[in-house]
């Protein structure tokens, strides 16, 4: 399986998951972010080093 990566323009990058996933559901920090090529996300963390994003 492929793993789909967006950035933002910080440098940060997250890994794209589907809005329906148990991650979503569960994530933390939810907010929406504009990325670097200027699409909006709505993105999370489940943790350390787990950086999620998905529409």
């Amino acid at each position: 399986m492929q793993t789909i990566t967006i950035a933002h323009k910080s440098g940060l990058t997250f890994r794209v998951i589907s809005a329906n996933s148990y991650d979503a559901r569960m994530a933390r920090d939810v907010r929406r972010l504009t990325m670097a090529d200027g699409t909006v996300w709505t993105v999370g963390t489940r943790g350390r080093g787990s950086c999620f994003a998905w529409r």
